[in-house]
């Protein structure tokens, strides 16, 4: 709705960061008493980098907001499903006592890796081309 705009460089960068952070508070929980405040603001940083893209397909204005209630939609039904999916193998899974460092700990790390990548195309226009 053009409220909030920054450079998409910024914004990509933001995502990324977001998503280390995140990760890093998995291995390292330090965001335990602020998690809600945390959650809001990656989510409007999130957001940031849909509604870019939104605004990229060059709609009209009488079409955004139902492509952008409509896209949400898909995200949460889809997010659903994969939950769906997998929290009978989690939950399984975390009986074992190697659950912790095998799967949160290590999927954590990787997902820090990625994230950190990313995040040094975005910030630093740094070009790797392994994914």
């Amino acid at each position: 709705m053009h409220y909030i705009s920054l450079p998409s460089r910024w914004v990509e960068s933001a995502i990324a960061a977001s998503v280390v952070l995140a990760g890093l508070n998995n291995i390292y929980p330090v965001l335990v008493k602020r998690r809600t405040w945390f959650a809001f603001a990656f989510g409007l940083i999130h957001g940031m980098g849909i509604a870019s893209v939104l605004l990229d397909m060059g709609l009209p204005d009488a079409q955004r907001m139902l492509t952008l209630l409509g896209f949400n939609l898909g995200v949460e039904a889809g997010q659903l499903a994969i939950v769906g999916a997998v929290l009978p193998l989690i939950l399984g899974f975390s009986r074992y006592r190697y659950y912790p460092l095998l799967v949160m700990k290590t999927g954590s790390a990787s997902i820090v890796t990625v994230a950190l990548i990313w995040f040094a195309e975005r910030s630093l226009d740094f070009q790797m081309n392994i994914f």
